[in-house]
């Protein structure tokens, strides 16, 4: 018949035992640092990249309307499309990825109105090069759409002006100087137009709102020293192994048999 698990027991083994615990959890971590030491060396370089809102061209903004704006950047920071040219410009580099690789190797981080560009590599000069295409890609990209974003909020204001003069016509009300040389067939067909290109240019803006600006502050160097992520989740891990290994040693009471002869 096996015999009851008495807590108030093991705890009394556990207490006149504890350098036995001690030694485990030592052992169980420093399994975990060998284990860390044999894997390969990783890199991180970073670039960064800063959004400016003009707010005498956007108006006063909450603090949600500025972390959105804000979140826009980074949504095309991130985008695959950007993904796809950083892999195209590495590759004519020599650099063998695409874009798949890179979503394993980029991690974006944002502090307030900065976007960092981390990349993690075993090369530490790969790391630095992908980082700093990411980040050319990255602001090439965001140039791109905010000229879209221009050009749609220009357009909505010539559509509105449209607009303005359909209303007159249809409800017969005396049209003005800038729509008088417009006929009724004519104003609609433009107007037409007017709303296909507003939308096919929101759609490249990307989201990305008329009154911001980019600037890349800073690009990223060559890494020096590797970075140690995961060594103390591994010797956490370690330690954790080798006291629940030794509390249930002593429990079974192999300890006391071994060391006391009990």
């Amino acid at each position: 018949m096996s015999e009851e698990y008495a807590p108030l027991t093991t705890l009394d083994r556990a207490l006149r035992n504890w350098w036995i615990i001690v030694i485990c959890v030592v052992l169980g971590g420093g399994i975990g640092w060998i284990i860390h030491s044999f894997r390969l060396p990783v890199y991180e370089a970073h670039a960064r990249l800063s959004t400016n809102i003009d707010f005498t061209r956007m108006g006063l903004l909450t603090d949600i309307e500025q972390d959105q704006v804000v979140g826009m950047v980074g949504d095309v920071i991130t985008s695959p499309a950007v993904f796809e040219a950083v892999a195209s410009a590495a590759r004519d580099e020599g650099i063998h990825v695409d874009a798949t690789t890179l979503k394993s190797l980029f991690f974006p981080g944002r502090a307030f109105y900065v976007w960092e560009l981390r990349v993690r590599h075993e090369n530490p000069e790969i790391a630095a090069r992908l980082a700093n295409l990411w980040a050319e890609q990255a602001f090439s990209a965001l140039v791109d759409a905010h000229v879209h974003s221009v050009m749609a909020a220009s357009l909505q204001r010539y559509m509105d002006a449209l607009e303005s003069c359909l209303e007159q016509m249809v409800v017969a009300e005396p049209v003005n100087v800038q729509c008088s040389s417009w006929r009724l067939d004519e104003l609609q067909d433009e107007l037409e137009k007017a709303s296909i290109a507003v939308k096919e240019e929101k759609l490249a803006s990307q989201g990305i709102f008329p009154g911001t600006t980019f600037a890349l502050t800073e690009k990223a160097e060559t890494p020096v020293k590797p970075v140690l992520y995961g060594r103390n989740q591994l010797m956490l891990t370690g330690g954790l192994v080798g006291f629940i290994l030794a509390v249930w040693l002593i429990h079974l009471g192999w300890i006391d048999k071994l060391i006391w002869g009990k």
